[in-house]
């Protein structure tokens, strides 16, 4: 079995885009939703929109069609939303009170009960969320939610912000039996898998009647496809638009870029078995030698920013300064102490593991 130690020297703290709009294609809608249909192209497209299916939580969520109880805003700290709040009652127990008002989009009103259901649902689906969450018991009495964990679990809230526990009323039937009863704005009235999807909006809607009347998902396999699909106005917005083509539109009025920082990187990783990378010295080297700021900008784009560790700097816990320097001449002065010379003058360091001395 081989051992591998991450190393952060490669992190990228990247820019997620979250869609790219032309605003002139489309007419503002009118205040009963009007007619409008927006169409909107993505390069992912789940088998179905199952929250508690592998990741397809994210998709629910995005689409309009479900919603969780906390949210994360923009500086990643945990906010209400289908929830009024959460109080810890023990160090195993969380009570969760929820919104009065909000319904399914079938009419049903999301209870205690009805979350319970749907929160015990996911639990038993997904083994990710179940060793997540760690969830003994759940109960429910009218608009409470009362959680009980099997050990120590300060971060609930967190976890009933990550999309797989969008609340789904677990006894309705949506018309595509691809997509679940949320409580979300859009319903989905037709799921084609590796095409795409329909939807409508539902006007009893607990946060406002939403702005249009119609949505269609339109599926891209190729990268390249969707930004010629956006340049000629076979969609109105695109989600997850290549890097190398995000310039084209940021230097064009016509369109509107929403993108925000997020917490995924890149990474490399040393394998310590391999005699060469065993040595403190020349892993110190190579790290020195990364030039992160070059990477971000030739690679992404502009889409990227060198990050200073594996999370973004609004944590709390997280660095506020690089550890990281890019410094060829200490580079080199760390593999002449490593031993690693040009002996004969090549322009390359020979060095053989000690273990072949």
């Amino acid at each position: 079995m081989k051992h591998f130690k991450k190393i952060m020297a490669l992190a990228l703290a990247g820019l997620a885009l979250a869609s790219c709009v032309n605003p002139s294609k489309t007419s503002e809608p009118t205040g009963d939703s009007g007619s409008k249909t927006v169409t909107i192209g993505y390069t992912q497209f789940p088998a179905n929109v199952d929250p508690a299916a592998e990741y397809n939580g994210w998709f629910t969520v995005r689409y309009g069609v479900g919603e969780t109880l906390f949210k994360m805003d923009d500086k990643l700290e945990v906010k209400p939303w289908l929830a009024e709040k959460i109080e810890a009652v023990s160090d195993l127990e969380w009570k969760i009170t929820l919104k009065d008002k909000v319904t399914f989009q079938n009419g049903e009103k999301m209870t205690g009960e009805k979350v319970k259901a749907s929160l015990e649902r996911l639990i038993k689906t997904s083994e990710r969320a179940a060793s997540d969450m760690g969830i003994d018991s759940i109960s429910a009495e009218g608009q409470t939610v009362t959680i009980k964990t099997k050990a120590v679990q300060p971060i609930m809230a967190n976890l009933l912000a990550e999309p797989y526990s969008a609340i789904v009323d677990t006894t309705g039937k949506s018309a595509s039996d691809k997509a679940p009863v949320g409580t979300g704005p859009y319903m989905v009235t037709k799921y084609t898998p590796e095409s795409g999807a329909e939807l409508k909006a539902y006007d009893d809607y607990w946060d406002g009647k939403p702005k249009v009347a119609n949505l269609k998902i339109k599926y891209f396999s190729d990268p390249t496809a969707i930004s010629a699909a956006l340049k000629s106005k076979e969609v109105d917005a695109v989600y997850g638009l290549p890097y190398a083509n995000l310039s084209t539109y940021a230097s064009d009025k016509n369109y509107k870029i929403s993108e925000v920082e997020g917490s995924r990187y890149l990474a490399y990783y040393y394998n310590f078995e391999n005699p060469y990378v065993a040595d403190d010295k020349f892993r110190q080297a190579l790290d020195t030698l990364v030039d992160k700021k070059t990477y971000s900008e030739s690679l992404f784009k502009g889409s990227a920013v060198p990050a200073v560790g594996p999370f973004p700097t609004s944590f709390a816990f997280a660095l506020q300064k690089s550890v990281h320097e890019f410094n060829v001449d200490k580079a080199k002065k760390l593999l002449d102490e490593a031993g690693y010379k040009d002996t004969d003058g090549d322009g390359y360091r020979e060095r053989r593991p000690k273990s072949q001395h």
